[in-house]
């Protein structure tokens, strides 16, 4: 029994030990750093998953990336600009697309939406037939435009940032609903920057798988974060739990292998019901791996846990104490055996009809309350004489009345 108590005891402890394990090894399994501004969503994000958050103020505007896409003439391994189809109203034309230099833009390329254009120095040659506002910094080209639409045309300080690499974008994109979902990064940097808006959309969705060991900068813009955006590393949180509660599963079997090995009726008992909740967890696990909602699923996980952990102690609280009754029956089933064989063969002995025909058909199922009389019939029978014949007879008789009546 106190054996019994000490293996409850262990599969309770387990339990707790893996609840705790798998808590504490998802929150430190994340070597992701989130950069951000403060009341965004990434904020909350990264602080909901526990993955370590560093703000950026307002005017870092170095993170502030905005991709635009042209289409484009390659002449003298020079590009020139044909066409903007995004919906900018600031437009920013890159100093090179492809490793080439943008030297060249053509009449009537930008759309309505266009409002303002700010060129490179790598440009020589602006065809705009659109009336719109021209911003440049100081060089020959600039202060020839300058005099030619002085209206038009500002000259920027060299301090004022810009971000004329705009168009090499790293992400795959889909663009529904005038808003931008990142599907895929396609880049190989460690530090990545979400771009805020892509020719001019804004980019609100991340759906990509992100590496461990990265550093990424999400702006305000976004409002979702997919599903699979922390997936690998889940998934490794996920088997690393399993593989703890399977080691624990095999330990408690041990435990109750070592502690029942007296029958192969009790071992075998212990055994199927610890392979039966194995198979459980790992129907489970496999389960939470499926999950495809994280933000719901690693709470999903730890509930499953708790779970499948209560129910684990309870199989074998439940085991422990059918165990017992079995065994309770087991006992009573051999006292009885040991009984009616012993009446038996001391009846063999015994020449009177009457008292070997009452010993034949006694009633084979026996109880606690008729071993004291059974014990008085055994010692008569050992020392049978014929004068105590009505005695033993009518102790037989009192004897089934009393297997009756328990049944």
């Amino acid at each position: 029994m106190k054996k019994n108590g000490i293996v409850i005891l262990l599969g309770m402890i387990i339990s707790i030990i893996v609840i705790v394990f798998s808590i504490l090894h998802y929150k430190a399994n994340f070597d992701i750093t989130i950069y951000t501004k403060k009341d965004s969503y990434a904020k909350e994000y990264a602080e909901k998953h526990s993955l370590k958050v560093e703000l950026l103020s307002n005017i870092e505007e170095y993170f502030n990336e905005k991709y635009e896409t042209f289409a484009y003439n390659v002449e003298n391994d020079e590009i020139v600009i044909t066409k903007y189809e995004g919906k900018s109203e600031r437009l920013i034309i890159p100093k090179e697309i492809g490793g080439k230099k943008v030297v060249k833009v053509l009449e009537n390329f930008l759309p309505n939406s266009v409002k303002t254009i700010v060129i490179s120095s790598n440009i020589l040659e602006l065809e705009l037939s659109q009336n719109v506002n021209i911003e440049c910094y100081r060089g020959s080209y600039c202060e020839k435009l300058k005099e030619e639409k002085d209206g038009q045309v500002t000259i920027l300080d060299d301090s004022v940032y810009t971000n004329f690499y705009n168009q090499n974008t790293v992400f795959d994109y889909e663009e529904e609903n005038g808003e931008i979902e990142l599907i895929r990064y396609t880049g190989s940097q460690d530090k990545i920057i979400i771009p805020e808006q892509i020719n001019g959309y804004p980019v609100t969705t991340i759906s990509f798988q992100v590496d461990d060991n990265a550093s990424i900068y999400i702006p305000n813009t976004i409002s979702k974060i997919s599903s699979n955006f922390l997936s690998m590393n889940i998934h490794k949180v996920h088997i690393s739990v399993m593989i703890v509660i399977l080691i624990s599963l095999l330990l408690v079997i041990l435990c109750n292998i070592k502690n029942d090995n007296q029958t192969l009726e009790k071992t075998t008992r212990y055994v199927i019901i610890n392979i039966i909740s194995i198979v459980y967890l790992c129907i489970m696990g496999i389960f939470s791996l499926l999950i495809t909602d994280y933000e719901k699923g690693i709470n999903l996980l730890f509930i499953e846990l708790l779970i499948s952990s209560m129910i684990y102690v309870f199989i074998i609280m439940l085991l422990k104490i059918s165990n017992k009754k079995i065994e309770k029956l087991e006992e009573k089933n051999k006292e009885v055996t040991t009984f009616i064989k012993q009446a038996k063969l001391l009846v063999l002995e015994i020449e009177d009809k009457d008292v070997k025909d009452a010993i034949s058909f006694m009633d084979p199922v026996s109880s606690l309350k008729s071993k004291e009389i059974e014990d008085k019939i055994i010692d008569m029978l050992k020392n049978y004489n014929v004068s105590d014949k009505d005695e033993l007879l009518l102790l037989i008789k009192k004897r089934n009345n009393i297997i009756k009546i328990s049944k």
